[in-house]
């Protein structure tokens, strides 16, 4: 389930200020969100981009990921086939397709950024199995 913290996710919108029959209005300019993406990720990969040490997401291109796009990273044990606990919402802010600078044709490396209340401290250090550490 993606939080309704999502606006937080979003990148910097910009103000814009206008004049209306002698009264100043500001407005919030800046994209929509295109698409989320809810993706499955290993433990040993997600706790890097927790602790703001990963900035960036390897993935084959089967879906029409672009800037602006938000990912949705879910905890995956794959050795159990279950999900865990944990998960991330970031967003897309560059994309490289291959076949470039050795990523392979059908894949891509995007750019990730961390909402602005993520905070590394507050990833845990060790990760939980359903509730166990």
């Amino acid at each position: 389930m993606i939080s309704a913290d999502t606006q937080n996710v979003m990148p910097p919108a910009t103000p814009e200020t206008e004049e209306r029959g002698g009264c100043s209005v500001q407005r919030i300019v800046g994209p929509p969100p295109r698409k989320v993406h809810t993706l499955k990720i290993w433990p040993q990969y997600l706790d890097p981009i927790g602790r703001l040490e990963k900035t960036f997401e390897v993935r084959k291109s089967d879906r029409d990921f672009r800037v602006g796009d938000i990912l949705h990273l879910r905890e995956w044990f794959p050795d159990r086939d279950e999900w865990g606990a944990r998960n991330i919402t970031c967003f897309v802010t560059y994309i490289m397709h291959g076949p470039v600078f050795g990523i392979e044709d059908g894949y891509c490396v995007m750019g990730i950024a961390m909402p602005r209340n993520h905070r590394n401290h507050s990833w845990p250090n060790e990760r939980r199995d359903h509730g166990e550490r």
